[in-house]
């Protein structure tokens, strides 16, 4: 096994050796865990004294009055509730006693549909923390595994374990109390290096709370805070502990950099707190080192900012065709999706399928294909030399960013950049292209304060994430170009809402906090989807072209199928997490897969940690200028940019290719209306070795898009996924959000015999299976 890079010391090689042999030789004694179908399972009466001494839920919402302990008698039955929450995080994140996960595949083992579910023997609903201590010592005493869950949104399986006593987070306390640096921040009781150095205010956030509840108390004392996207996902929990990338990030850092303090409950059942004064080590693993792993965060303090104006931008590349106009009397499914809730959300995919369905002509995917080339190019000459004030998503097809600051400075410092990309596009290609610029009071502001968030529930959903170096990108424009453009235009897979990273994230030293170094030095975080569960060939790709020698994996936008996922999602300072995992966790008590100290029950497997042979360990818990990155941008600072605004992962129109099934594509049958002329589309041809989508020449008019003008391309100003509402009756811990009813889905039945074939029908259900492969982010 290859232990240490070439500039690692032998005593480090040999130190390490010695740290696996022993956390084995631990393993092997004492995390040989108790499970269901062992003698040593607690009977009957044990669990009853247990569910009787843990008493009732004592909040409000679905559970209350109800017991804390749940028991999990058939894995099936109890996660058919999960299913039928259908796309609504909310109603996922509150169903069947917290066993849900966000992706239903991995609520199986590996996040693998094809074997065994991956549930737990017994959820618990903690709602305080001696809640989390007695269930900690319960555990120690029957030496049974512990996993920990907020709402699910672990893409990876790192939220649940088979045969464990799952700790629910979601309805604990969810504090709020905010600190004024120059009143009562005393009142914390940080230590007088932390509170010397503080430039910010200060709130305290309890592990109970969720992004949106979070952003929402903030907003009310008038701020701003460095988050998730997706508003159901977990403020403290794995977001955080992963990572933490928002669109704030190029401005304000990561959110670990943004954490003063975590108040933890250690596998022991003791309670401690982690800063830059006490337990340092603890400190730096729970900035970046995963959740589920050292101890369970019920409380973070975390830096706020005052609200500043925030300005949006978002452009789309679409397909498109002319519509007639004997469409809606043609095919009445057209006007019926193009006025639907539906259509409104999914505009960028509903104008197409209206217009495969009512075109008098072919869709031009010769300049569709052209418009995406162009932009690819575009985007690796300019994305690396960005104020840092702009930070957000993008795919090869997309963008959707966040400025801080008004829209005359956001025009100034890039909107003129794109503006003046697509003045210079023929217009064949330029008409492809949608684009807006808007203006809003502050981030949550531009978030719709919380009006709505992500849709979730994929059944299955092969994600892969990798930090792509900004250096990389500027020595190796012609290869960032061909890789980024194979991925918009592949059969085999789609480039998802990827991150813009850099400006505040590399002010901070890889050595400060545990995530993978490369995201430090990372322009990009590319998001990835393969549309087969068992080739993960598309992934592959952006994985070859930047390897781990020189990147990385986002832990929390990583692949369940992600190899050497050790290396892959913490690089250098994987070692130094083993070692600290072991140190506050000796027994095992927490275990998740995809965690660093994994074990596999059935065999007590452990998954160790090997760095990479160009790495060197990195690891500096003293060093720790993260929690005071720089606070304020400037508009003269340049490099990168993170996050915005729109809904996390959204596969925009790119990913259309992979409706046609071989390079075959969709066309119409003659119509039995003479009003109606049949579409003759296109077929492009595929390259043997990629994949890759190219277009035959198209014989069709030059305009064949959907006019600007169009009411259903304005129908909304950006691509979200809107599944979820405000409402007043979620759990106690957060009043302020609750799902409302799923937007309208009228049902798009085939023709019956004699009728037109519409492409509305295929294209409306195949299209919505690729758009529902959006996902907020986890993280």
């Amino acid at each position: 096994m290859r232990i240490c890079s070439i500039h690692c010391s032998g005593y480090h090689g040999l130190h390490f050796i010695t740290v696996i042999i022993l956390y084995l030789a631990k393993v092997a004694s004492s995390s040989n865990y108790c499970t269901k179908n062992s003698t040593c399972w607690p009977d009957d009466d044990v669990w009853l004294s247990f569910i009787d001494d843990m008493s009732v839920v004592k909040g409000d919402g679905l559970y209350a009055g109800k017991d804390k302990v749940f028991n999990v008698t058939s894995p099936d039955e109890d996660y058919k509730k999960c299913l039928e929450a259908g796309a609504d995080a909310y109603d996922i994140a509150e169903s069947s006693n917290g066993l849900c996960m966000q992706a239903h595949h991995c609520s199986f083992e590996f996040c693998d549909s094809s074997k065994d579910y991956n549930l737990p023997a017994y959820t618990v609903i903690v709602e305080t923390e001696d809640d989390i201590q007695r269930t900690l010592q319960f555990a120690n005493t029957y030496n049974i595994a512990v996993s920990v869950k907020t709402t699910g949104h672990s893409y990876s399986g790192s939220s649940t374990q088979r045969d464990s006593i799952l700790i629910w987070m979601a309805y604990f306390e969810v504090h709020g109390d905010v600190f004024l640096r120059d009143e009562n921040v005393t009142d914390i009781g940080f230590c007088e290096n932390i509170t010397m150095k503080l430039t910010n205010d200060i709130i305290k956030i309890g592990g109970g709370a969720t992004w949106g509840v979070a952003y929402d108390i903030a907003s009310k004392y008038g701020y701003d805070m460095v988050g998730g996207g997706g508003l159901t996902v977990s403020a403290v929990g794995g977001w955080l502990q992963g990572g933490g990338l928002s669109a704030l990030s190029p401005s304000y850092g990561l959110g670990i950099d943004n954490v003063i303090r975590f108040d933890v409950i250690l596998a022991n059942s003791s309670i401690v707190t982690a800063d830059e004064c006490n337990n340092q080590d603890l400190f730096w693993a729970l900035r970046g080192g995963g959740g589920g792993t050292y101890g369970i965060v019920t409380a973070a303090y975390y830096k706020l900012y005052e609200m500043k104006p925030v300005t949006t931008l978002n452009m789309f590349i679409t397909l498109g065709g002319v519509e007639t106009e004997s469409c809606a009397d043609s095919i009445p499914e057209c006007p019926i999706i193009a006025y639907s809730g539906l259509c409104t959300t999914y505009y960028n995919l509903c104008p197409v399928s209206c217009v495969w369905g009512c075109s008098a002509n072919q869709v031009d995917y010769e300049s569709y294909i052209a418009s995406v080339t162009s932009f690819v190019n575009f985007w690796v000459e300019s994305s690396p030399f960005m104020d840092r004030r702009w930070g957000g998503y993008w795919t090869g097809s997309s963008l959707s960013l966040t400025f801080v600051g008004n829209s005359e400075d956001a025009d100034s410092s890039y909107g003129k950049n794109v503006s003046e990309w697509l003045s210079l596009l023929p217009d064949k290609e330029r008409n492809h292209i949608w684009m807006s610029m808007d203006e809003h009071p502050s981030y949550w502001d531009s978030r719709e304060r919380g009006n709505s968030t992500d849709a979730t529930g994929q059944e299955e959903l092969n994600l892969s994430s990798r930090h792509v170096p900004r250096d990389w990108v500027i020595e190796n424009k012609t290869n960032a170009k061909s890789v980024l453009t194979e991925l918009a235009l592949n059969l085999d897979g789609t480039l998802v809402t990827s991150y813009l990273l850099h400006g505040a994230i590399a002010d901070v030293s890889s050595s400060s906090t545990s995530i993978n170094p490369s995201m430090r030095s990372a322009l990009w975080s590319v998001h990835t989807i393969a549309y087969s569960s068992t080739n993960d060939a598309y992934n592959q790709i952006i994985r070859n072209a930047v390897p781990n020698s020189i990147s990385g994996s986002c832990y929390n936008h990583g692949s369940y199928k992600e190899p050497d996922w050790m290396n892959a999602f913490w690089g250098a300072n994987g070692g130094k997490l083993f070692e600290l995992a072991q140190k506050y966790d000796p027994e095992k008590r927490f275990n998740c897969w995809h965690c660093v100290g994994f074990v596999n029950p059935p065999d007590n497997e452990l998954v160790t940690y090997s760095p990479s042979s160009s790495r060197e360990e990195t690891f500096s818990p003293t060093s720790l200028p993260s929690i005071f990155a720089s606070e304020e941008p400037t508009s003269d600072e340049i490099f990168s940019s993170g996050p915005t605004n729109s809904p996390e992962y959204i596969p925009m129109i790119s990913s259309l290719p992979s409706m046609f099934e071989s390079g075959e594509m969709l066309t119409s049958s003659p119509s039995t209306s003479p009003e109606l002329i049949p579409i003759s589309t296109p077929s492009p041809s595929i390259s043997d070795n990629d994949k890759t989508l190219t277009s035959t020449p198209s014989t069709s008019p030059e305009k064949l898009v959907m006019p600007t003008s169009s009411p259903i391309m304005f129908a909304t100003e950006g691509p979200s996924i809107t599944i979820a509402r405000k409402d007043s009756s979620y759990p106690s811990t957060s009043p302020e959000m609750r799902p409302a009813s799923s937007p309208a889905v009228l049902p798009l039945e085939g023709p019956t015999s004699g009728e037109t074939s519409s492409l509305v029908n295929v294209v409306g259900v195949r299209g919505l299976v690729i758009v529902l492969l959006m996902y907020d982010f986890l993280y």
